[in-house]
């Protein structure tokens, strides 16, 4: 009965018409996404699902994850942890200052390990749509502008000459 309405009514023709004005979901739909991950972390030609992050609602943009990279590079950093704390030595004496001459015991940190990470976590990504030399030229111009804000400083002075205790005439022109 209701297939009899649509036939009489042309809802078939519209409904294929709508499908066809859809345009179909291309990589332009996906330019300007950050993926949360290195490039080195995507092996080419493989296929890699991602998700969107869940995030707050007031951050802006969309951020692409793979839940199994996260893992992975959170077991990565775990390990990195785990080699950076030391064994337990209840005969060291770490927490005393010296300085002074006397042994004053320093203030503990709660969760010292922890400290690094006031500013939260620095994560590689980038953006789709992007071509990767861009952040490789980036990279490149910020080393050679550290290089020339480097001064070169010789230990090396010029000749030896004996200290003057009363300015010359040219010395005292430059005043």
């Amino acid at each position: 009965m209701f297939e009899e309405m649509d036939g009489a009514f042309g809802v078939k023709d519209l409904v294929t018409a709508e499908l066809i004005k859809q345009k179909a979901y291309t990589s332009r739909d996906l330019q300007g996404i950050k993926v949360e991950h290195g490039r080195e972390m995507i092996a080419e030609g493989k296929e890699v699902v991602l998700t969107l992050k869940d995030q707050n609602i007031l951050q802006e943009g969309d951020v692409l994850i793979n839940v199994n990279l996260v893992d992975i590079e959170g077991y990565k950093k775990n390990n990195e942890i785990k080699k950076q704390r030391p064994g337990y030595q209840p005969c060291a004496e770490e927490g005393m200052d010296e300085s002074l001459g006397l042994p004053i015991p320093k203030p503990k940190l709660v969760l010292a390990k922890y400290d690094k990470e006031i500013e939260g976590e620095k994560h590689d990504s980038f953006v789709l749509g992007k071509i990767a030399g861009n952040q490789e030229a980036k990279k490149l111009m910020k080393d050679k502008l550290k290089l020339q804000q480097k001064k070169i400083e010789s230990l090396g002075s010029g000749p030896l000459r004996i200290a003057s205790e009363y300015y010359t005439a040219e010395e005292m022109i430059s005043f």
